[in-house]
């Protein structure tokens, strides 16, 4: 979640500090980055009326259904934070679109 709003040199003191990442927590990072650095997440996180000037939908589409399976997912609307269902979805978007 740092790398997405901190400058590099903030990453770098990090990992000089903190040392590299354990291998066993590599494809859970890999995963949280995927699934929050995506601008679909990120859309997900404005409330509706702020949706609503940031984004046009496609005639007959809510965007704001479209999102609410990555808005479940997120800690604090009761998700678990990382869900491989999300990830696939994500994944995909672009062939959708």
């Amino acid at each position: 979640m740092l790398a997405l709003q901190c400058a590099p040199s903030v990453l770098e003191s990090l990992h000089r500090t903190l040392g590299p990442l354990p291998a066993s927590e590599q494809e859970p990072y890999e995963a949280c980055s995927e699934i929050y650095g995506t601008s679909r997440m990120l859309l997900a996180v404005l409330p509706p009326e702020l949706l609503g000037r940031v984004v046009r939908s496609y005639p007959g589409s809510n965007m704001e259904n479209a999102l609410e399976p990555v808005r479940a997912v997120r800690p604090c609307n009761g998700g678990d934070g990382c869900d491989a269902e999300v990830i696939r979805q994500l994944r995909s978007l672009n062939f959708g679109l």
